[in-house]
């Protein structure tokens, strides 16, 4: 049973679609785009000049060509909306929805022989896990010529195994800078690849058991976990291995990765945080269809739909007394919540919302610390994390505010449960109050 507002209405009957909107019929006019690759300083040093893509209305309106028969850009019922949006999108989402799910222009630019992909190309591979770079030690000429690709892991919960890392020392020194960069989320970064080489390289990362999609773009990234592990207190265990079921729940169905760096084959080693979460059978908990608005209708992508997330979206799960996630920064954060006897798992505390992101000079951006939802019980958790989802995708049109103010902070406070599991230093039994959640330490927390 879940205790909560927003996330309550969407699972017992309110349409989670009330947060879309409907595009009406318009049309841009037809002109070629000149796709500009610029450097650090903005300076524009190559281009690209592709046909211009269909309007918003093609795109997003009643058409189910492409499956979306009811989401986010086709929505199931009319709504009043407190914002106006008829006929523009922001224009990665028109490349989002044009790609056929992640897959062009970037197919086509990775078999040229230019040494950079076009503007369009680098939205697209970012939700493959790479960003184009340049060397930014150069100077004119060559630093035009020095376009490369850092590579962003998918490693749930920042485990690592030794194969993995072998293969990933082996390929920094092969066709990298020779090092390895941790990033703040629990991941390694792989810098200095060439274009000719990414498909080489992601392809072996894929092929020892990993992967990189969900290491960067428009989609649920790296889901983190407190980084010390205590393994005689069971709260943790749950913490690690819901926090891989929700890496796996949350990943692109798309087809794109295998057939643009694996030429259409199975990686030779599946994943090695799925033997973790086969008990939970995550095809048939994305597939599920409540009825209340959270399946996109999209045949491959029923969580994201054509266009994905508006912005990159992160999570955390932590157990009480250990806040070494930074839970209130994340978009969704989970406390496991344990019975009475320590062992056995009751549900988790949700908090929705939080986000450091921040755009130059937009007053409407700004950091925000995330708001209390409410518990969940263990066995409505996936749905629970899926109508949160399901929200956001919600966000894609432009809001005249920030949006998780108006949207994920429920209208009262939803009741917490306190936190009764026996964590490594000390143990939490008071009731949280309206600007804490159950990650207080009595004394000391377990790690920082």
């Amino acid at each position: 049973m879940l205790r909560g507002g927003l996330v309550a209405a969407l699972l017992s009957g309110a349409s989670g679609l009330a947060l879309t909107h409907r595009l009406a019929a318009g049309r841009q006019s037809p002109r070629p785009i000149v796709c500009m690759a610029a450097d650090a300083g903005g300076e524009a040093v190559a281009e690209k000049e592709e046909p211009a893509g269909p309007s918003p209305a093609e795109l997003f309106g009643e058409s189910s060509e492409l499956g979306q028969i009811f989401g986010p850009t086709n929505p199931a019922h009319a709504w009043e909306k407190p914002w106006t949006n008829l006929e523009t999108q922001e224009g990665v989402q028109v490349v989002k929805a044009h790609s056929r799910q992640l897959k062009d222009p970037l197919k086509a630019d990775m078999a040229d022989d230019e040494i950079f992909v076009s503007k369009d190309s680098i939205h697209i591979l970012k939700h493959h896990g790479s960003y184009m770079q340049q060397d930014r030690s150069l100077k004119g000429k060559a630093k035009q010529e020095s376009y490369q690709f850092m590579l962003r892991l998918k490693v749930p919960c920042g485990e690592v195994p030794g194969a993995l890392y072998a293969e990933l020392d082996d390929i920094s020194n092969k066709w990298g800078h020779g090092d390895l960069r941790a990033t703040t989320r629990q991941a390694f970064q792989l810098h200095g690849v060439l274009k000719s080489n990414l498909k080489a390289v992601i392809a072996a990362i894929a092929n020892v058991g990993s992967n990189t999609y969900g290491g960067c773009g428009d989609i649920s990234r790296n889901v983190m976990v407190p980084p010390v592990h205590f393994p005689n207190n069971p709260a943790y265990g749950y913490a690690q291995q819901y926090a891989k079921a929700l890496a796996d729940l949350f990943k692109p169905m798309t087809d794109a990765f295998v057939e643009l760096w694996l030429d259409g084959e199975k990686a030779v080693t599946k994943e090695y945080w799925m033997k973790d979460i086969e008990e939970f059978e995550l095809d048939k908990v994305r597939a599920h269809d409540n009825g209340n608005g959270i399946i996109t209708g999209h045949a491959i992508e029923p969580l994201y739909g054509r266009t994905y997330l508006p912005k990159k979206f992160k999570i955390a799960v932590t157990v009480p007394g250990d806040n070494s996630v930074d839970l209130y920064i994340n978009d969704i954060g989970a406390v496991v919540i344990m019975e009475a006897d320590g062992v056995t798992l009751k549900g988790f505390n949700i908090v929705v919302g939080g986000g450091m992101g921040r755009t130059h000079k937009a007053e409407k951006t700004f950091a925000r610390a995330a708001s209390h939802l409410g518990f969940v019980e263990k066995d409505d958790f996936f749905e629970c994390m899926k109508a949160i989802l399901a929200v956001q995708v919600g966000r894609r049109c432009e809001f005249p505010a920030h949006p998780s103010a108006a949207v994920l902070t429920p209208p009262h406070p939803a009741p917490l449960l306190p936190c009764s599991a026996t964590t490594a230093t000390a143990r939490c039994g008071r009731t949280p109050a309206s600007s804490t959640l159950c990650t207080h330490s009595a004394s000391t927390t377990s790690a920082r």
